[in-house]
């Protein structure tokens, strides 16, 4: 039998909402490394945060997005900036907050995927500007007043 060795990483995990909220623009720290996590093998990278260095595990969406902002050698991706986007999903029949990763520019479609804001995408983003949702207009119904005298009650 051929056994190997498990490698904790170091230092300390991201608390979502803590170390980082949506929206916010961060720094990859690393190339990242392979760790055996509970559901198996994982992504692990260093991450700049308003309160330090902070480790995090990749999703694959998140690792697909970086690959495709900033090309598959990780090592290039050290310095890099990320944009923050912290999503309430269903998972296990719980709703958690699932952290992804962009490049800062890069938008969300309707669909839940990611994409890259090209000249394309500006364009037909200022063709059909963001409209802001309606809302419902609930009626006003106003009802006759009829008084009630004390002798017309039964009891």
């Amino acid at each position: 039998m051929l056994l190997k060795t498990k490698t904790n990483v170091q230092g300390e995990w991201l608390k979502k909402k803590e170390d980082i909220k949506d929206g916010d623009i961060i720094t990859i720290l690393n190339g990242g490394t392979e760790s055996e996590g509970q559901h198996g093998l994982q992504y692990v990278f260093s991450l700049q945060t308003k309160n330090g260095a902070k480790n995090a595990g990749l999703n694959q969406t998140t690792l697909n997005n970086l690959i495709s902002a900033f090309g598959e050698d990780t090592q290039t991706w050290i310095t890099k900036e990320v944009k923050v986007w912290l999503l309430k999903i269903m998972v296990s029949g719980k709703l958690v907050d699932v952290l992804y990763l962009t490049e800062p520019t890069w938008v969300m479609a309707e669909d839940g995927s990611f994409l890259k804001l090209d000249k394309q995408a500006e364009s037909l983003a200022q063709r059909q500007p963001q409209q802001e949702p309606k809302q419902e207009q609930i009626p006003v119904v106003e009802y006759p007043q009829e008084e009630i005298k004390a002798e017309d009650i039964p009891f």
